[in-house]
């Protein structure tokens, strides 16, 4: 059960927070940017951030040209 936000601890107000992973991808095509974000839930943190963007293709948002991701050397 998730607890509702409120005093607690030493009757302090308890702020809440989440992650957000944010990869940006640059198009092998048209050189044009664009950004993916990604919030892992539970145990789906990712042990290699990497990992997410090796096994999935992609396809730009600009030219609609569809690839693989290699991260930035």
């Amino acid at each position: 059960m998730r607890r509702k936000p409120g005093l607690d601890r030493d009757h302090m107000r308890i702020h809440e927070y989440s992650i957000e992973i944010l990869y940006h991808m640059k198009c092998g095509e048209c050189d044009n940017w664009w950004s993916y974000a990604y919030t892992p839930y539970g145990d789906e943190f990712p042990q290699d951030p990497h990992y997410m963007m090796s096994v999935r293709k992609f396809h730009c948002p600009h030219c609609g040209a569809q690839g693989v991701m290699e991260p930035v050397e």
